[in-house]
């Protein structure tokens, strides 16, 4: 099938990714590989010539950015923090930090305030920076963990992308942007993988290509904050913000803000049937209070302290949320021993491991366990900085298998790769709609295109 380079670099050059912009329009720029990592990869998503701007804007920049071979495109603007060297006061039954990373943060949603936040970050003041972005929107980050290379300290997890935006019903730019740009993530497919969808504000609108349709978020949604989603063979599905729903602005501003992790599935689940559902409560993801240090651990998978989330994950993980709400108290995580992978992000506040400080918007990885026993009883203590901390656990077992993917699309070979994005443009998970569809028109879409979705795929390795 011809690949369609030019309306990829198109529609890069318009996007409001500064670094995009940046690559093509100056030539001294430091991003400039951005340019030359487009003429690298193995494989696009499809532009559907049938669908919006909005579409084949998503598909593009997917393709672009979510890339085990290219993923310096965002690793190399990160600044890495090496502790290895300064470990010295950590107690020896104590994890240490091995790196300390911030990541780059996408103007979006609204775009003006991304980009002053970023302005200010640029000009030493990144904890003002964060503080501003908590309070008013207007940036995503991925976390990405793609790279082979990486597994030892971040499978089975290949992603962690907070996203903060707000919407103001009053803001003449923002009804021309979404009329260009939806709020959201219109239809597209995965495979191979877990989503993990947690709000922490706002709400969200999910329908996919099977007839699902869920809504979940922080208020107002029947305490279903946190969806679970494993695509196995494939599917399409779209993620829209909930921009309708009661605000406590007097009704003109929302704020959005969410955690989205994706989790490899281990190679002898790539092919499972998908599976979905949707989380919160105490009976489904509890939450562990220790009233004294007004401490609040969140379970959403896995378990801490003897307390355990309900849902069945695939492989070895668990996901907790921890918002310490007084100055210098500590919190104690004990992993099971099998979890030699953790990674800590900060999403306000700032926190101490050992004698390593992790700012806001920062992502700490922790040291991996020996073999011996006494290093796999090894804890976490982690101390809230003078304003407390909120910050997300990722921790699991590594799956130890070869990764390659490409936009949304995670599987272990270059030839299943291409596989999957031949299912995925022949209908095999679908096909695409608009997101300018009602329900009603969403439900006829999916009967018309029924002929065209296969539900045999190929059980084998390709």
């Amino acid at each position: 099938m011809k690949r369609i380079y030019s309306s990829h670099i198109l529609l890069a050059m318009v996007s409001p990714l500064p670094y995009c912009t940046d690559a093509f329009l100056s030539p001294t720029c430091k991003y400039k590989r951005y340019a030359t990592h487009l003429h690298q990869a193995t494989r696009f998503p499809t532009i559907f010539p049938g669908q919006s701007l909005a579409h084949n804007f998503h598909e593009a920049v997917l393709g672009i950015l979510i890339n085990s071979d290219g993923q310096n495109v965002l690793s190399k603007q990160r600044t890495d923090t090496d502790t290895s060297s300064s470990s010295s006061s950590t107690q020896a039954h104590e994890r240490t930090v091995q790196k300390v990373e911030r990541c780059e943060r996408i103007p979006a949603w609204p775009t003006r305030n991304g980009l002053l936040q970023r302005r200010i970050a640029k000009s030493g003041n990144p904890d003002l920076a964060a503080r501003l972005e908590h309070k008013y929107g207007g940036a995503d980050c991925p976390n990405l963990w793609l790279s082979n290379s990486d597994q030892r300290h971040c499978s089975p997890f290949l992603m962690m992308c907070h996203h903060n935006h707000s919407f103001d019903r009053n803001d003449p730019i923002r009804l021309i942007e979404k009329n260009i740009i939806p709020e959201g993530f219109p239809s597209h497919g995965h495979r191979g993988m877990t989503t993990v969808t947690i709000v922490l504000r706002g709400g969200m609108i999910h329908r996919d290509s099977l007839g699902n349709k869920q809504s979940f978020g922080s208020t107002t949604y029947n305490g279903k904050h946190t969806q679970w989603l494993s695509f196995g063979k494939g599917l399409i599905h779209e993620l829209m913000w909930n921009n309708d729903a009661p605000t406590s602005s007097k009704g003109v501003i929302t704020h959005q803000e969410i955690y989205q992790i994706w989790i490899d599935l281990p190679q002898s689940q790539r092919y499972m049937e998908p599976r979905i559902e949707l989380l919160g409560g105490e009976d489904e993801t509890p939450i562990v209070h220790d009233t004294r240090k007004d401490i609040q651990t969140a379970i959403v998978a896995g378990s801490y302290d003897g307390t355990s989330a309900s849902v069945d994950t695939i492989s070895d993980l668990s996901i907790l949320r921890v918002e310490m709400n007084k100055s210098y108290e500590i919190w104690t995580y004990a992993p099971p021993p099998t979890h030699s992978t953790i990674i800590i992000y900060v999403r306000t506040g700032s926190i101490m491991i050992g004698n390593t400080r992790v700012a806001a918007h920062c992502t700490a990885y922790l040291s991996s366990p020996s073999l011996s026993e006494e290093d796999k009883k090894k804890v976490i203590n982690i101390t809230s900085g003078k304003d407390g901390a909120d910050f997300l656990v990722l921790a699991g077992e590594p799956l130890k298998q070869r990764v390659t993917a490409r936009g949304s699309m995670v599987v272990e070979t270059p030839k299943e790769l291409e596989h999957a994005y031949i299912d995925y443009e022949n209908g095999e998970m679908g096909v695409p709609w608009s997101e300018k569809l009602t329900d009603d028109e969403w439900r006829r879409h999916l009967r018309q295109t029924q002929g065209q979705r296969s539900r045999s795929l190929p059980k084998k390795k390709i």
